[in-house]
């Protein structure tokens, strides 16, 4: 896939969309696109335990998989089983097993390959959200190699994302909290970093089939959950945020802390004007406090 963007069609290094589509629902709406990834060597089981071998352990999430839809504790990254994640790769096809490899997220040792790949990725993907690629921060890439047959609960995450699918099958379904209000308490949780896993299924579900070479745009806050099919499953999930993520993350946690005053604050997305004020002022302050930790002592 190689080109620029050009009418409605865009088609980059790595990946093609309708350009016109893409930009109606970006961050709105689940949407497919088209990728290059299967057959690539980076993505295969060898290279991922080696890769897995050269990572910090801390920063791998790995357990023994087959999780339900409804997960009955709450799931943090960096959870961790007995073997190692480059041995529940290598053996991925044997028993049940999942592991979240990230190999591009802020702090993180480059590396080599597949740091270039992300970078290409983020430029193709660029052109739908409409801002320069240097405008897209806080980037993560994260590799998902599961078992088959394995559920990834539900839960919501914060940036918008796409997961390129490369190996086996996947139903992944999006949906909606069945009570805003609940949802907007369990989003002021989520933000707070006390949880991302809702305790209830969600409502209108949308199911999308993935198969090699298809990738689906994951809205931001949406709650969803993946089910994999019966062989090995890999994907590649390549999230990001705008100006506009890190504004809604200061309303839900301005909200969060107003709400522990005992006063009731009003939901975001009820006046642009009131969220730009509350999502300012958290924005400003994380800054803040990010560069008094960078401070040397």
């Amino acid at each position: 896939m190689t080109g620029t963007a050009n009418g409605s069609a865009a088609s980059g290094r790595h990946i093609g969309y309708d350009l016109d589509e893409a930009r109606a629902k970006y961050a709105k709406r689940p949407f497919k696109v088209q990728h290059d990834l299967p057959g690539n060597p980076l993505f295969e089981l060898g290279a991922l335990a080696d890769l897995a071998e050269r990572l910090p352990e801390g920063s791998i999430e790995h357990h023994g998989g087959n999780r339900s839809v409804i997960a009955e504790d709450a799931i943090e990254l960096g959870e961790r089983t007995a073997d190692s994640p480059a041995a529940i790769i290598r053996t991925i096809g044997e028993r049940p097993g999942f592991v979240a490899m990230p190999v591009s997220v802020p702090g993180l040792p480059r590396q080599a390959g597949y740091q270039e790949l992300f970078e290409e990725l983020l430029v193709d993907l660029a052109p739908m959200v409409g801002v320069p690629v240097g405008d897209l921060q806080d980037h993560h890439g994260v590799i998902f190699i599961s078992s088959g047959g394995n559920t990834t609960p539900v839960h919501y995450d914060p940036e918008p994302s796409f997961l390129l699918h490369v190996r086996g099958v996947k139903k992944f379904s999006i949906g909606r909290h069945p009570d805003p209000e609940a949802e907007r308490l369990q989003l002021e949780t989520f933000y707070r970093h006390e949880g991302r896993n809702p305790k209830v299924v969600p409502v209108d579900v949308e199911e999308f089939d993935l198969t090699p070479g298809e990738a689906l745009h994951v809205p931001p806050c949406t709650p969803h959950w993946v089910e994999n099919g019966p062989e090995v499953a890999l994907s590649f999930s390549v999230g990001f945020q705008t100006t506009a993520d890190h504004l809604r993350r200061g309303v839900y946690q301005w909200n969060g802390r107003v709400r522990k005053l005992g006063l009731t604050p009003k939901p975001y997305g009820d006046s642009a004007v009131r969220d730009r004020m509350k999502g300012n002022v958290m924005v400003t302050a994380f800054e803040a406090r990010r560069r008094l930790l960078r401070r040397p002592a």
